[in-house]
C-alpha cells in the first residue's frame, strides 16, 4: 500500500513534491515529521525529489527495522551514549542510541535507513521522562542539531 496516495491529503503531499523538487531552493533541505511519514514509499520519494527527511519511527509501525535493531543490539553494533546533566532540581540521563543501515521493512527491495533514540531518564527514580526514535538516511551534524533542538525546544532543559 503506498501511503501517500491513501487520502486526499497524502494526494496532496506527492503534487507539492512533485511541484518542488529540492534544488529549487539551492540548499539542502530537511525534512521533518510524525511516524505517518516513515515508510518506504514516502521516504523514497523524498529522496527522488532530492530531500533529506528525519521522521519519528515508532516500534508498532515498523517491525522488521525493530526486529534488526534487536539483533544489532545482541551483537554490539547499536552505537549507546550516555550523558547525565543537572535540570536544577534533579540529576537526569540522557541516553542516545543510534544504529546506521536499518532496512524499513522486510525484502530486498528495502530502503536502508540510520536510526537514532533518545530517551531521558530521571537518574533517582530511573523514570523515563521521556523517549522518541527516528529515522534519517543521513546523520550529519545538522541532523544531530535539529533532532536535538526539536526535543529542546518541545520539552525544555
Amino acid at each position: 500500500m503506498n501511503i501517500i496516495e491513501t487520502d486526499s491529503q497524502g494526494k496532496h503531499q506527492q503534487e507539492w513534491l512533485n511541484k518542488n523538487h529540492q534544488n529549487k531552493y539551492g540548499y539542502p533541505v530537511t525534512l521533518l515529521g510524525d511516524d505517518l511519514y516513515s515508510r518506504q514509499p514516502v521516504c523514497t520519494l523524498l529522496l527522488k525529489q532530492g530531500y533529506n527527511f528525519i521522521f519519528v519511527c515508532l516500534e508498532t509501525s515498523h517491525k522488521t527495522l525493530y526486529e534488526w535493531l534487536e539483533f544489532l543490539e545482541r551483537n554490539g553494533e547499536v552505537i549507546t551514549v550516555e550523558k547525565k546533566q543537572w535540570d536544577g532540581r534533579k540529576n537526569l540521563i540522557y541516553r542516545y542510541r543510534y544504529a546506521s543501515r536499518v532496512p524499513l521493512k522486510d525484502g530486498d527491495s528495502s530502503l536502508e535507513a540510520n536510526w537514532c533514540e533518545v530517551t531521558v531518564i530521571n537518574e533517582k527514580t530511573q523514570k523515563i521522562i521521556y523517549r522518541n526514535s527516528w529515522i534519517t538516511r543521513t546523520f550529519a551534524k545538522i541532523n544531530y542539531g535539529i533532532i536535538l533542538g526539536y526535543f529542546n525546544f518541545r520539552f525544555g532543559n
